[in-house]
């Protein structure tokens, strides 16, 4: 287009609501504003947080003319939520996003290693994570050895960690009607937990939305037990209670619900339980946290990021102070020379 010399309208983004926009020596991002609402089955949708670029091929990795959508960062593993960004920072050749995770994403000319890569990369196509920095936590279930008090049918208790959290599926899990009925999932290593998540069942329904809710309803209340010994030979609830080391009752009937756990919980055996005489019948799982590699590095979510000539600086949430961990994060970084 060459040279600009007036505000113009960006027309392409007229759809969209800006949150933030930044310009570099060559290049202009721009961010949408992040924005959730809880649906009437009480699931949680997110919206927003999209990140658009406009500039050259040799900075950005994709050639755009006019504000373009940056579709690479929409392909994530299964069952992953998308990723979605709350700052940016335009510098010289590079660019740098934080997620709303605390991931610190950098491409384009990572002369110096200053996209936070090893120096041999010349240039960084696409946004990439700073992974030395910090990585989002994990779905720790996700495919992992499960089991369940018996079955239903063909619903195998493999059918809440396979990733898929569309509560319409075909492949949740369902006991018979058992004494207080149990499914757990074991995450094969001891890990440090933040979050776990429950995927309510939702059955498709000629009728109305209030019955559709009677089906999310059943598997409410129900006990989220963790525990780092094995929990196969427990069956009753008391018992699995008093070899927990946290838990939690759930009463609220809920299409999705999330428990935020107390920093540096530990588990590895993750059990839902129900009291009474009752059938269990539930969506999917997931359990966020870092495995035992991951606990011994200097892992602290990205707060802010500001790119320049060749250089990156960050600023992390504060960690527990260890100088040979934290020298050693900086060197293999290299945000900036």
């Amino acid at each position: 287009m060459g040279e600009q010399h007036a505000p113009r309208l960006v027309e392409t983004l007229l759809h969209e609501n800006v949150h933030d926009v930044s310009c570099g020596s060559f290049q202009t991002l721009a961010i949408t504003a992040i924005q959730s609402q809880e649906t009437s089955k009480g699931a949680i949708v997110v919206t927003g947080g999209n990140l658009y670029c406009a500039g050259p091929l040799s900075v950005l990795g994709v050639n755009a003319a006019e504000f373009s959508k940056y579709s690479c960062l929409e392909e994530r593993e299964k069952g992953a939520a998308a990723i979605r960004i709350r700052q940016i920072s335009a510098g010289y050749c590079h660019q740098t996003a934080i997620t709303t995770e605390g991931e610190l994403f950098c491409w384009g000319r990572n002369k110096n290693g200053c996209c936070g890569q090893t120096e041999d990369i010349a240039f960084i196509s696409q946004p990439t994570v700073v992974s030395r920095l910090y990585e989002r936590p994990k779905n720790l279930a996700l495919n992992k050895p499960s089991r369940q008090s018996s079955v239903y049918g063909n619903h195998v208790a493999e059918g809440a960690v396979d990733g898929i959290l569309d509560g319409r599926k075909t492949s949740y899990i369902h006991t018979l009607v058992d004494p207080q009925p149990y499914w757990e999932v074991d995450i094969q290593q001891c890990a440090a937990i933040n979050r776990i998540k429950i995927w309510s069942c939702i059955d498709e329904s000629e009728e109305s939305d209030k019955d559709n809710d009677k089906h999310i309803q059943r598997l409410f209340p129900y006990w989220i037990i963790i525990s780092k010994d094995e929990l196969s030979s427990i069956g009753g609830l008391k018992e699995a209670l008093d070899a927990s080391e946290i838990s939690v009752r759930v009463t609220k009937a809920r299409q999705e619900f999330e428990w935020i756990l107390p920093h540096n919980t530990q588990g590895r055996f993750i059990r839902i339980q129900k009291d009474g005489f009752d059938s269990l019948r539930y969506c999917q799982m997931e359990v966020f946290g870092f495995g035992f590699y991951d606990m011994q590095r200097v892992m602290a979510p990205v707060l802010s990021t500001a790119a320049g000539k060749d250089v990156t600086s960050a600023v992390t949430e504060t960690v527990a102070p260890n100088t040979g961990q934290l020298t050693e994060a900086f060197n293999a970084v290299m945000a900036a020379k």
